[in-house]
């Protein structure tokens, strides 16, 4: 069997993924309170936000990957089901552990108030479909990166409709 993982690609996505990580904590620092040698750093970590693009390009390309060598290949697609059954059982329970603390820290914590807004925005990430409104796109208030999730659903659920029609 020929190797099928790109471990040069599975890497810049790993580096993506961290550069957006240093970018929120470097916006959760004080500026003013930065030590003159690390100021640099701080400076390059909140450029860090094209990190998000590097990493969704890549992501959107090895996760296509399979189809695409079926396709190329002249072999029956890969299923759809067993496809999303993995990606649901990488992605869900360490999203809903995030989306969890996340709300009942910012309702301990941070105090945020518990009103129906924030209800409703918690429920449709919770359930997937934060992306479908814009006064539910980020689910909860101090956890911004949260957002992706809805949309990467939401691509998985439209896959099979443009897989029929544009395969015609």
């Amino acid at each position: 069997m020929t190797q099928q993982r790109l471990f040069g690609a599975d890497f810049l996505r790993a580096a993506a993924c961290l550069m957006v990580l240093l970018h929120h904590l470097a916006f959760r620092m004080d500026g003013n309170n930065v030590p003159a040698p690390l100021q640099g750093v701080v400076d390059f970590a909140v450029m860090g936000s094209f990190g998000v693009a590097v990493f969704f390009v890549l992501s959107g390309f090895l996760l296509a990957r399979p189809f695409w060598r079926a396709l190329d290949a002249g072999e029956p697609m890969p299923s759809l089901g067993i496809y999303a059954l993995r990606r649901a059982a990488r992605i869900l329970p360490c999203f809903w552990l995030a989306l969890i603390v996340s709300f009942v820290l910012g309702l301990t914590i941070y105090g945020y108030d518990l009103g129906r807004e924030e209800i409703v925005r918690f429920v449709a990430g919770f359930f997937l479909v934060s992306d479908w409104h814009w006064v539910t796109l980020f689910p909860v208030d101090n956890n911004g990166p949260l957002w992706s999730i809805g949309f990467e659903v939401t691509s998985y659920l439209l896959l099979p409709f443009f897989r029929r029609c544009c395969l015609r």
